[in-house]
C-alpha cells in the first residue's frame, strides 16, 4: 500500500504467478517432446530447467520449428531462447518495460525456484481490473469532500463540527470520517436535501468497507474485486453525481 492508501499490486497477486503444476522441458529433451508438451498442454512457452532447477532460458513452438529447419541434429539447444524472472514481490507497474520488451517473464519463488509465468497482456489485464474500483472510490472522495466543503464553507465550522482542531483541509477527512460527520442530524441538516439520510449514509458506509478492503489489505494475496462491488461503486458514484450537481 503506498502513502495515499492506493494499492500497489504484485505479481504474487496474479493467478498465474502460482501454477498448480509447472510443466518444464530439460536441456537433454528431445524437439519432439517439446513440441509434444507444448501443444498438449496449449501453453505459449516452457521453461527450460537444469536437474537443480536453474532457469537455462524458454523453448517455444517457433522456436522448434526454427531449430528444425537450421540445426542438423534437431536438439532442444537449439530451440532454446533468453528469458527473463521477476520476483513473487515484484510491483507489477515496475516490471511493465521488461514484460513489454520480452511479451513475458517466468516467475520465481524465495528460493529462486520457477513457479509459474506472467505475460505482458496478464499484467495489463491485472491493473485494469484492479484500477477500476480505485478510479470511481478517488471520484467518489473527492465529490463528498466537495459537499462536504459547500456545506461547511469555513474551517472553523469544519473543525467544530468533526471534532478535529488540527484539520486544516477538507482533503484530510476519510471516508469514515464523512460518514460519521453526515450520520449527525445537525450536519445533515446543513445540505439541505429532502432525501433519506439513513439510506445515503449507509450507502457511504458500503463505500468505506469495500475501501477499506483494498487499502487496507495485508493478505498474502491481494483478492481481484468482485463484480458487484463494482456495481455498487458505480451506482453509488452515478447518483452522487446527480446529487453534486442538483442539490
Amino acid at each position: 500500500m503506498t502513502h495515499d492508501g492506493s494499492i500497489v499490486l504484485r505479481v504474487a497477486d496474479l493467478p498465474c504467478a502460482r501454477l498448480g503444476r509447472l510443466i518444464s522441458l530439460s536441456p537433454t529433451d528431445s524437439l519432439a517432446r517439446a513440441e509434444t508438451l507444448l501443444t498438449r498442454h496449449g501453453v505459449s512457452r516452457l521453461p527450460v530447467l537444469t536437474e537443480a532447477l536453474t532457469l537455462i532460458g524458454a523453448v517455444d513452438l517457433e522456436s522448434v520449428t526454427i531449430a528444425r529447419l537450421c540445426s542438423r541434429d534437431h536438439t532442444l539447444q537449439g530451440a532454446i531462447r533468453p528469458a527473463e524472472t521477476v520476483e513473487l514481490d515484484a510491483e507489477v507497474q515496475e516490471i511493465l518495460p521488461l514484460l513489454e520488451r520480452h511479451k513475458f517473464a517466468f516467475v520465481e519463488d524465495e528460493r529462486s525456484r520457477i513457479i509459474g509465468i506472467v505475460t505482458h497482456r496478464d499484467a495489463i489485464t491485472a491493473l485494469d481490473r484492479f484500477s477500476a474500483p480505485h478510479r470511481l472510490l478517488g471520484e467518489i472522495e473527492r465529490r463528498l469532500r466537495r459537499i462536504i466543503n459547500v456545506a461547511f464553507p469555513t474551517m472553523n465550522e469544519l473543525r467544530d463540527a468533526t471534532g478535529k482542531s488540527s484539520l486544516s483541509s477538507v482533503d484530510e477527512l476519510s471516508l469514515g470520517s464523512i460518514e460519521h460527520l453526515l450520520r449527525r442530524t445537525d450536519a445533515w441538516t446543513r445540505l439541505g436535501w429532502r432525501i433519506d439520510q439513513a439510506a445515503f449514509v449507509e450507502e457511504i458506509a458500503g463505500v468505506r468497507r469495500i475501501r477499506n478492503r483494498f487499502a487496507h489489505h495485508h493478505g498474502s494475496v491481494l483478492t481481484a474485486p468482485a463484480d458487484e462491488e463494482v456495481e455498487q461503486l458505480t451506482g453509488f458514484l452515478s447518483w452522487l453525481r446527480k446529487l453534486d450537481t442538483g442539490c
